[in-house]
């Protein structure tokens, strides 16, 4: 699975998730899903090509939406991080992920969908990797999946921090919380 190399151009993230909720929003609502949307202000530009980072918040919305059946609610947040660098983080109050499927939901072709081909999340992973930059997974204490994904903003341009190789799961619970990012990392 090879994606078009990306075409870049400056973003702002907080408008490009805007969008994608709006667009998203009728069948949210139609699933009984409440959405918060959540942007900080005076992030800093990302260079993103537009559709590939629209396809992959579509995929995380999506997935949030369908692991809920019977309603909840999806929290998309947009800010940064200490390092500079913009999260956008797609949060559902579902039943979360099993500890044993964890390390896999980056793997092509692993779903634990009936009728689920297993490529969104390894869509996603390729569209954010591509970019230059990271996703993380988080399963909070209090239930639900947090998928973030983190972009360096378009004034840097240095390789995404050095992680784990992709699909590796390591565990980042000493002050991860109160940084604001997920406490069980897949990179």
């Amino acid at each position: 699975m090879r994606l078009p190399k990306p075409k870049l151009e400056r973003e702002d993230l907080g408008a490009l998730a805007s969008s994608v909720m709006e667009f998203s929003r009728g069948e949210l609502s139609a699933a009984h899903i409440e959405l918060d949307l959540a942007i900080a202000s005076g992030l800093p530009e990302v260079a993103v090509d537009e559709n590939q980072i629209r396809q992959a918040l579509l995929n995380l919305v999506r997935n949030a939406r369908e692991a809920m059946p019977h309603g909840g609610r999806i929290r998309v947040e947009v800010g940064t991080v200490d390092s500079g660098w913009v999260r956008l983080a797609v949060g559902d109050s579902g039943p979360g992920i099993s500890p044993e499927n964890l390390g896999k939901v980056f793997d092509p072709f692993f779903s634990t969908k009936e009728k689920g081909t297993g490529l969104g999340l390894a869509l996603v992973q390729q569209i954010v990797s591509d970019h230059g930059g990271r996703i993380e997974v988080d399963l909070p204490p209090t239930g639900g999946t947090t998928f973030a994904i983190l972009l360096p903003p378009a004034a840097r341009s240095e390789p995404a921090p050095p992680g784990s190789p992709a699909g590796t799961v390591e565990s980042n619970r000493e002050g991860a919380a109160d940084a604001g990012i997920g406490t069980d990392v897949v990179r």
